[in-house]
C-alpha cells in the first residue's frame, strides 16, 4: 500500500474516535501508542532527528529531545511512524534533518525517507482538510503560519504541502542558512526576511534583495 493510502487508513480510525472539532492536530504519539509503539525522547546528538527500533516484541520511536519545536517533534514521530507502517522489516532506522526536509512529493520506490515524509505529510495535513482551509484564501505567510499551528507541524512541511495540493507556486520560499531556516517573501518589490531558528520565529528588517 502506498504512503498516502496508508495514512488515509490511519486517519479514518483517528477520525472515528474523535468529534470533528478535536481531530486536529493529529497526535502521532497517541497513534503510535495505539499500535503498541513506545515513543520517547532521547539525546541523539546533532546528527539524528529520530529513529525507529524494533527488537522482538519491543517497538520504539525515539525522537531527539534537543528539538525545541513541538511541530518538528510531531513531524519526526509521524515520519518514524511511516517507517513503522511501510518499512518495519528494516529493524532499525535513524533519520537526519536532511531526511526530514526532503520534498514530500510523489515517492520514489527506492527512497524510503521520501516515502516516510509523504506518509507524515498526509497524516498530519490531509488533502481534504488542507483544501478546505485554503478554499477562497490567498496563500500568504500568515496563512501558512496558522496552518502550521493547526496541524502542529513545521512551516517547511506546510509550505511543501500547500504547493503539492494546490499544484501552484508559493509566494515565499524557504531555504537553510547556517543554523536557521530563512523565509523570503516578495512584498512591494522588496524582500522581507524571517529567520526560523530552533527556538523562535524572528522578523528581520526588510531590505532590497540584490
Amino acid at each position: 500500500m502506498s504512503p498516502t493510502r496508508t495514512a488515509i487508513q490511519i486517519l479514518k480510525a483517528w477520525y472515528s474516535s474523535r468529534p470533528e472539532d478535536e481531530r486536529f492536530p493529529v497526535d502521532c504519539r497517541v497513534i503510535a501508542n495505539e499500535f503498541g509503539v513506545k515513543v520517547q525522547g532521547g539525546d541523539l546528538g546533532g546528527e539524528f532527528e529520530g529513529g525507529l527500533f524494533i527488537d522482538g516484541g519491543l517497538k520504539a520511536i525515539i525522537y531527539n529531545e534537543n528539538i525545541k519545536e513541538e511541530g518538528r517533534k510531531n513531524f519526526t514521530v509521524g515520519h518514524e511512524l511511516g517507517h513503522f507502517f511501510l518499512h518495519r522489516d528494516k529493524i532499525e532506522l535513524r533519520c537526519s534533518l536532511d531526511d526530514l526536509t526532503e520534498s514530500n512529493s510523489k515517492p520514489h520506490p527506492s527512497n524510503i525517507e521520501q516515502e516516510a515524509n509523504c506518509f507524515s505529510a498526509n497524516l498530519l495535513m490531509p488533502t481534504d482538510d488542507l483544501r478546505h482551509q485554503l478554499k477562497g484564501q490567498e496563500v500568504t505567510l500568515g496563512l501558512a503560519g496558522r496552518l502550521t499551528a493547526r496541524y502542529q507541524t513545521t512551516l517547511t512541511a506546510v509550505s511543501l504541502r500547500i504547493v503539492e495540493v494546490t499544484q501552484t507556486g508559493c509566494p515565499y520560499r524557504i531555504k537553510r542558512w547556517k543554523s536557521a531556516l530563512v523565509v523570503q517573501k516578495r512584498c512591494y518589490g522588496a524582500m522581507w526576511f524571517m529567520a526560523h531558528k530552533r527556538t523562535s520565529f524572528t522578523e528581520q528588517r526588510p531590505r532590497l534583495w540584490p
